[in-house]
């Protein structure tokens, strides 16, 4: 199982800050998630099924864009950490 945790604002949407979620990939992960919390697909998803720039996705400490997107694997020793994207400062 996967531990994932989620930053704020997402933790008050899902009501959750951490949780175990048994997924083999990041997009079965993705899935799970909206399915779960209710999240919306653009959240996650571009327009064209890749891995949104809107959100941070960290897989055991380094940003799945860097990995291999959707198709990272996980297995029960990740961690996953997910944020919203921001921009300023």
């Amino acid at each position: 199982m996967a531990k994932v945790k989620f930053m704020p604002p997402l933790s008050q949407k899902t009501t959750k800050e951490s949780f175990e979620i048994e997924a083999d990939t990041l997009l079965e992960l993705c899935l799970l998630l909206m399915e779960k919390f209710r999240l919306p697909g653009t959240l996650f998803f571009s327009a064209g099924g890749e891995l949104s720039k809107d959100i941070v996705i960290l897989v055991n400490r380094r940003n799945a864009h860097t990995l291999k997107g959707l198709e990272t694997d996980l297995n029960q020793a990740t961690e996953v950490l997910v944020m919203r994207y921001f921009v300023g400062g």
